[in-house]
């Protein structure tokens, strides 16, 4: 299970592959992989990478850990 940031950084081109395929520009594919993939790019990304990202990985994206002293409201 990959997540689509991880495989855009595997080879050079690919999000200009992907942004070409889902019909968006470079800079919505870089932000796509920052912020999540949207519901309807979903099958479009999973198919494009021939299962590599799977479904599961841009559901459930791995969060980064919380800075607990900014948390905490300090």
């Amino acid at each position: 299970m990959t997540e689509l940031k991880t495989w855009l950084a595997q080879e050079r081109g690919r999000a200009v592959a992907l942004a070409a395929y889902l019909g968006v520009g470079k800079a919505r594919v870089s932000q796509i992989a920052a912020e999540g993939v949207p519901k309807h790019f979903m099958l479009k990304v999973r198919d494009f990478t021939k299962g590599e990202v799977t479904l599961e990985a841009m559901l459930n994206p791995v969060q980064s850990p919380v800075d607990e002293t900014n948390a905490a409201g300090s």
